[in-house]
């Protein structure tokens, strides 16, 4: 069984090229709704969590690949990987329940490119050295080192703690430094998690296309300074993936239906209605109340909890874009959802 996987949404102008291929070797087609346009090109239902993580990697490649190919020509809003469409009439639903949305973050990054930089201490060791030989924690350490080992266990944890607090504080200051110099370059930043000690900045910058030579410019004038402690490695131009990616969802009509008849609701039942529903059940099958009611454990009691719960969210959220929850609507209601950062003007 085939389905379309997309791959990002542009403004409907220039056409993307003809010859573009996409998984598997298919052709990437466009389908226009309005002033805007989804690239997508046909491809096997696949099961991407049941898979390698090298195979996933290699899809998840190829996905970039074209909307990497796509930005060179157009701006673009990237659609989350592992999106499908069963047909041309839902990517086009798709376009029409996201429009407004999409069509304010095109206009809104129009021009602009992702730039991810990550700078890391050069060598680990030779900072907890320069540490180590400040006069603080050197007069902690002289303080312990006429004491036997097995008396000074909780000293040498107080004197690790603050070595990697001294760590933590040079760090902050080399990232506010990084940040201060490219900040006025930039139209938003995105910070990402720092993976381990050695990190000391894992960020997306949003710049302007016409200022990536002078972004790199700054960061060749950073280097200088800092050439003997840290490494800079900045990867890009990006498509916005950090600021502007579309999240689509699809319901299943036998998942939604199941969730109903466990709430006990009608097809046409709205939101207040599931709230009442899932009120009353919650009260009757919360852990604690059966717990109390049957002298049983806590945990006992889970399940039935859970599935109400999870039941709730989901016909929430399919509830707030579809019409009923009669077959042919749920089958085909979809939620759009901008996986957005607003971007603000540098120094805001």
């Amino acid at each position: 069984m085939n389905t379309l996987h997309l791959y990002c949404v542009v403004s409907d102008g220039k056409a993307p090229d003809p010859h573009l291929l996409g998984f598997d070797g298919g052709r990437v087609a466009t389908i226009r709704h309005g002033a805007m346009a989804a690239l997508v090109s046909r491809a096997p239902v696949r099961a991407y969590r049941s898979m390698r993580r090298e195979e996933v990697f290699r899809y998840l490649a190829a996905h970039q690949a074209v909307v990497e190919k796509v930005m060179e020509d157009h701006t673009v809003v990237p659609v989350k990987f592992g999106t499908t469409a069963r047909d041309e009439a839902e990517v086009r639903r798709i376009l029409e329940r996201g429009y407004s949305q999409l069509k304010a973050t095109l206009e809104a990054i129009e021009g602009e490119i992702e730039l991810d930089l990550v700078a890391q201490w050069k060598d680990l060791n030779s900072m907890f050295r320069q540490i180590g030989e400040e006069a603080e924690i050197q007069r902690q350490k002289a303080a312990i080192a006429v004491r036997p080992v097995q008396e000074t266990t909780e000293e040498r944890i107080r004197i690790g703690r603050m070595v990697k607090a001294r760590l933590d504080q040079m760090r902050g200051e080399r990232a506010a430094e990084i940040v201060e110099a490219l900040n006025p370059l930039v139209r938003d930043i995105c910070p990402h998690a720092l993976l381990d000690d050695r990190m000391i900045l894992n960020t997306a910058f949003l710049v302007d296309r016409a200022k990536e030579k002078e972004f790199s410019e700054t960061l060749e004038r950073l280097n200088g300074p800092y050439t003997d402690s840290v490494d800079f490695r900045c990867v890009g131009p990006l498509p916005p993936y950090s600021f502007a990616t579309v999240e689509i969802k699809t319901f299943k009509f036998e998942t939604i239906d199941r969730a109903r008849c466990l709430l006990g609701l009608q097809e046409d039942a709205g939101l207040a209605e599931i709230r009442d529903a899932y009120r009353r059940l919650v009260q009757q099958c919360h852990p604690d109340h059966v717990s109390r009611q049957a002298g049983k454990a806590v945990g006992d009691a889970a399940g039935p909890f859970e599935a109400v719960t999870e039941a709730y969210r989901l016909l929430g959220e399919y509830r707030r874009v579809g019409s009923s929850f009669r077959a042919r609507d749920v089958r085909e209601a979809v939620a759009v959802r901008l996986l957005q950062r607003s971007p603000e003007p540098s120094g805001a």
